[in-house]
């Protein structure tokens, strides 16, 4: 933190006013990589210089939302909705002002949704393998009954 000094009409005037320096923040990581277009994936920021600022703020593309820090080198920001499935840049400021430009992204996926079961129908004590179709499966690891 250093104070701060005007020069006006060749007389250096002072204050209460001081500017504190930070490290560079930096992206390295995200986690998950991506999520649901319609938003809501709490996403995990890994990297550097992530200070314990209030202003703190992930942007996802043009989309920026708060941030929180959850440890040393670890913020933690929900990803906010796409308008539609792709990539965005991941990028952090400590003062909602300067981002970061590091280039990690974050994956949009379109929604999952079922179209058939085959079979549609089993034994109640389970057991049965049942086939699904639909869309946007790839990336689907679990299905709840």
């Amino acid at each position: 933190v250093v104070p701060v000094r005007v020069l006006c009409d060749g007389a250096v005037q002072g204050g209460a006013a001081a500017f504190g320096y930070r490290p560079a923040s930096a992206v390295r990581a995200l986690e998950p990589e991506a999520g649901a277009r319609g938003g809501g994936t709490l996403v995990t920021v890994r990297g550097a210089g992530f200070a314990d600022a209030a202003a703190a703020r992930c942007r996802f593309g043009e989309a920026a939302v708060p941030a929180r820090r959850a440890a040393r080198g670890v913020l933690e920001c929900v990803a906010p909705r796409a308008g539609a499935p792709g990539y965005a840049a991941v990028e952090v400021s400590m003062n909602a002002r300067d981002y970061t430009s590091d280039g990690v992204h974050f994956e949009y996926r379109p929604p999952a949704h079922v179209r058939a079961l085959a079979p549609s129908a089993g034994p109640s004590e389970g057991g049965a393998l049942v086939g699904v179709a639909g869309g946007g499966l790839e990336h689907v690891f679990h299905i709840l009954w």
